[in-house]
């Protein structure tokens, strides 16, 4: 609670700082945080041998803390080799797809859901960390 009540005045300064040149919206401020934080706890899963539901408890609990619950979360779908995993169902638009040689992540909210479960299954995870 106190590491998230940290992040959570951190985010707040730095929203406080941005938007200062840019119009960020606060929302869209508080749904990034939730899936950076969100995608970290991915990063860890394999390392810590959290199962999904553990996972998605984790995630959950963070986010209340942050203020951000519903603001991001898991969505499962199956691998290819027929194994099922999380992956992050991202609250905003991380906009690379914007930039030179961009292009939609597998996770963008702007795709329809089928559509992020298609890449999703088509990806080989079987050698990823």
């Amino acid at each position: 609670a106190k590491a998230a009540a940290q992040l959570r005045t951190l985010s707040a300064t730095l929203l406080g700082a941005v938007q200062a040149t840019l119009p960020l919206h606060p929302k869209a401020a508080r749904r990034q945080l939730a899936d950076c934080v969100l995608a970290a706890l991915l990063r860890v899963q394999p390392i810590a041998r959290l199962a999904d539901d553990a996972l998605s408890d984790i995630g959950a609990d963070w986010l209340g803390h942050l203020g951000a619950s519903g603001e991001s979360g898991y969505l499962a779908f199956d691998t290819a080799p027929g194994t099922s995993c999380l992956a992050l169902d991202r609250g905003v638009c991380c906009l690379d797809d914007r930039r030179a040689g961009g292009d939609m992540c597998n996770t963008c909210p702007r795709l329809p859901r089928a559509e992020r479960l298609r890449r999703l299954g088509a990806l080989d995870l079987r050698n990823s960390a």
